[in-house]
């Protein structure tokens, strides 16, 4: 399976939601770009994006957001604690296809891209300080 990050540096909240939302972060932008390009697109445009804060106990049970092939998701990690839930991925037709998985700990400042179709959760949360933004990318 294919995921992809990047550790980059940690800004205040309202300027992470303002850069992601309204002006990509170049190392986040160039980050984008530079996967879109190992496969063969040359743009890509921000399709959605939200913000989730995750309290104990509380996750996100497993789910895809497209099933395009020039779609991708990804994940940005604002605020999280050592003990932050962590992003499972799974194999593409998970679960009736399941050949393992592969856990991302998140990590303050990683931004995790991956294919849209692919299933993904994130655990059960065990302290309050997950937060991150999420969105959908489209590449061209």
């Amino acid at each position: 399976s294919f995921v992809a990050t990047v550790d980059i540096s940690y800004n205040t909240f309202i300027n992470v939601v303002d850069t992601i939302i309204n002006n990509p972060r170049e190392d986040v932008k160039d980050f984008f770009i530079e996967v879109g390009k190992s496969l063969g697109y040359k743009e890509f445009a921000l399709a959605h994006t939200w913000i989730q804060q995750y309290n104990v106990g509380e996750n996100h049970r497993v789910h895809i957001h497209s099933v395009y092939p020039n779609d991708y998701s990804f994940v940005y990690y604002i605020d999280c604690g050592d003990t932050s839930a962590h992003t499972v991925f799974y194999n593409f037709g998970y679960p009736y296809i399941d050949h393992g998985s592969h856990k991302v700990k998140p990590a303050k400042g990683r931004c995790v891209l991956f294919p849209g179709a692919m299933p993904h959760e994130a655990q059960s949360n065990t302290d309050n300080t997950r937060l991150v933004v999420s969105g959908n990318v489209s590449f061209s």
